[in-house]
């Protein structure tokens, strides 16, 4: 499904994908760097891949990511990193407000293909704490 997102002012038009069926890859293309999948990519896990941005032009679509695909099987959500150059103070705070989401509900998090951009904001900011960081 391809939700269009038209917006006035300084702010640009965007694009966002939501495709259950998506098998991460290496490859983005520039249509996509602000998009977020989400497959199920095990009996118990589901894998959210991130865009090239991660922050406040993500809040809902995160949010939907994650509460849209729960269900009683899932045990572990895998947030990829993979394709995040960029991540601010909201990116933190979509994680944080993930991990209340699925403690609530007995569901780990795990962080994986972090740049070492990302990972110094993790450390600084002792979300390894929090969450497992591959």
């Amino acid at each position: 499904m391809l939700i269009d997102i038209s917006f006035s002012g300084m702010f640009v038009h965007h694009q966002s994908f939501v495709d259950t069926n998506y098998q991460p890859t290496n490859e983005i293309s520039r249509v996509d760097i602000m998009a977020i999948y989400s497959t199920q990519t095990g009996a118990t896990e589901c894998t959210i891949t991130l865009g090239e941005e991660f922050g406040y032009v993500s809040i809902g679509e995160f949010r939907s990511a994650y509460e849209d695909l729960y269900g009683d099987t899932i045990k572990t959500y895998i947030i990829d990193f993979r394709h995040t150059n960029h991540m601010d103070s909201s990116g933190l705070g979509l994680l944080l407000n993930a991990r209340k989401f699925c403690n609530s509900r007995e569901i780990g998090i795990r962080i994986v293909n972090a740049n070492n951009t990302v990972k110094k904001i993790f450390k600084i900011s002792c979300f390894h704490k929090y969450f497992t960081i591959d």
